[in-house]
């Protein structure tokens, strides 16, 4: 089992130091290069003061003054390039980051949507986005500060064995105990870190709920602030208890450590003043002794706690390696596809997973060409889960759904994602301009651009700002921006669904946010102007949507009506229903 993790946290390494070989080979030949430097400074700083002072006692005084002027130019020059390395290193390491961060974000993006919204990819995604800086800096471990420890420790220990042979060997294991017993209280503190991390949750849940303005009005008006600070307290005091059992125990490891550190002091100093005192060294030898001992006990809990830095780094690592390398299972075709002519549900059924019930149930309907059908039922119905099948972004648990006659999972994906066009209920706009909202990073066609903001009822209100279709949508990344309302949004949204230009076009109660007049008003835009596109309409009200030429009516997630607006309203069941219930807020 051992040999197996070891094989693992070698792979990791190698995996990771591959990587950033890939984003850019010059930062880990800078990590070298920064590990001499730094190595060479701490040697001369340990080593060259006693050359000096053996010189300037015992010696010719030139000669001592010469090391000491050599001694002082060494560290400037080792400390210059010290620091121009940290500099290339830090820009070389954000651009790394950000390189890791991009691969992370693209992955996402392109996994199927089902992945995306699952609580399992959410989870993986979460955990190695918010871990990976943890492996980020095992190069530098490795070619910087390992590097330069063990370089440093064989230097040191061949000093201290020709110095003093006895020294070395007692002060061997006693640099093992100091680091066992920092390792003990690392992991000590590890280990209540993750007891308190549910509580830190809650604790910032309740922290939110006390000082969001919104909670504020149902606490007092529910006279809920005791039952809130009562939680509060309650999981405060659980952390303090926490807290107060790692401290107990850190400060039993920081005797230990004390005493560790005063034998440490006492072996290293004692054995070097006694040797002076039997005449056996001279001062810079017993100088030599005092700052090879420390370097020796200083490299060794280095390369230790190293060592387990590296090999936890590369746990992380294994979690990024999989998730990069993870790919979900979906059906994804190879015929090409660039015309639209009719789409086919038949005997579909769909559950978004084994132990949930089915959402839809025993689907059947076609749309051809130039039709335009409507979805309606109550909140619930599955409606919208039924368009996201038209969109592939589900495939269906049981049936087919049939585009041009064949199975859609025969098709390029991408390329029957070009053919559809959707308008969400909830529209999410981002923070850059109207003009990007619209045609996401493509060159803008100035015409169609046009068009798309006359039909959607947008084009005097774009003309009216001061940039026009430059203007920056909200306030989030600019102070300037422009705060649209729930309508304005939701035509934007339309609006590049019709620049799209695409043979299908998807409205899942896309007028939501509109009253029910301006709602009718454009109902009868569409259906002026989308002749020759399919068009699938959704929505719970009713009245607006007589246009179409076929209205199916969804119930528990199966279709209970179809028909035409005058023939649904003749068999008077539950489309005729929700009419009546729906027709004082529009004009018929």
């Amino acid at each position: 089992m051992k040999k197996t993790n070891r094989k693992s946290v070698l792979h990791n390494v190698i995996g990771i130091i591959r990587m950033e070989m890939h984003i850019n080979w010059k930062l880990v030949l800078f990590e070298i290069l920064l590990s001499f430097s730094r190595t060479a400074e701490s040697l001369t700083r340990a080593l060259m003061p006693a050359i000096a002072v053996d010189m300037l006692l015992y010696s010719d005084i030139g000669w001592g003054f010469a090391v000491v002027v050599i001694f002082a130019f060494t560290l400037a020059v080792c400390g210059f390039f010290s620091k121009l390395l940290m500099v290339l290193l830090t820009a070389y390491g954000f651009q790394m980051e950000n390189r890791i961060c991009l691969k992370l974000q693209q992955k996402l993006m392109e996994m199927p949507y089902p992945y995306s919204e699952s609580a399992d990819s959410l989870k993986r995604y979460n955990l190695v986005r918010e871990n990976f800086y943890e492996f980020m800096d095992v190069d530098y471990n490795i070619f910087t500060e390992l590097l330069g420890a063990v370089i440093g420790l064989a230097v040191m220990s061949g000093v201290m064995a020709r110095v003093s042979p006895w020294l070395f060997i007692c002060i061997a294991p006693i640099a093992f105990l100091d680091w066992l017993m920092e390792k003990k209280s690392a992991e000590h503190g590890h280990r209540c870190d993750l007891e308190k991390e549910e509580l830190l949750k809650k604790k910032s849940y309740l922290t939110e709920i006390i000082y969001e303005t919104e909670n504020s009005k149902e606490l007092k008006m529910y006279s809920a602030e005791e039952m809130v600070s009562g939680k509060y307290e309650a999981v405060s005091g659980s952390l303090r208890a926490i807290e107060e059992k790692k401290e107990r125990r850190l400060c039993v490891y920081k005797v230990c450590s004390e005493l560790i550190s005063f034998l440490q002091n006492a072996v290293i100093y004692g054995g070097a003043v006694y040797r002076f005192a039997l005449s056996k060294v001279t001062l810079g030898n017993v100088y030599i002794g005092i700052s090879s001992g420390t370097y020796l006990v200083n490299s060794v809990k280095q390369i230790m706690g190293l060592l387990g830095d590296i090999n936890r780094a590369s746990l992380y690592y294994t979690e990024f390696e999989e998730f990069m390398n993870w790919e979900p299972g979906t059906a994804c075709g190879t015929e090409p596809i660039d015309r639209l002519d009719s789409i086919e549900f038949r005997n579909v059924s769909f559950r978004y997973s084994e132990d949930t019930d089915y959402v839809l149930k025993d689907i059947n309907f076609t749309v051809k060409r130039g039709e335009k059908i409507a979805l309606v039922g109550d909140n619930g119905a599955g409606k919208s889960t039924l368009t996201k099948l038209i969109f592939r972004l589900y495939d269906p648990t049981e049936g087919t759904i049939y585009v041009n006659g064949r199975d859609v999972r025969e098709y390029r994906y991408e390329d029957f994602v070009k053919l559809v066009a959707p308008v969400f209920q909830s529209v999410r706009l981002m923070g850059y301009s109207v003009l990007e909202n619209i045609v996401f990073g493509k060159e803008a066609d100035s015409r169609r651009l046009e068009e798309s903001l006359e039909k959607a009822k947008l084009s005097e209100r774009i003309k009216g700002l001061k940039k026009g279709v430059y203007s920056i949508v909200s306030k989030d990344l600019a102070e300037n921006g422009i705060e649209f309302s729930g309508g304005e949004e939701q035509k934007i949204a339309l609006a590049r669904a019709l620049y799209k230009e695409a043979a299908l076009l998807v409205l899942d109660e896309p007028m939501s946010a509109l009253d029910p007049m301006a709602e009718r008003e454009m109902y009868r835009i569409f259906q002026r102007q989308l002749d020759g596109k399919m068009l699938v309409l959704v929505s719970h009200r009713i009245p607006g949507i007589a246009f179409c030429d076929h209205i199916l009516v969804m119930e528990d997630g199966r279709i209970i009506e179809a028909g035409s607006h005058e023939e649904l309203l003749k068999a008077e069941g539950k489309y005729f229903e929700m009419f009546q219930k729906q027709s004082f807020y529009y004009i018929v």
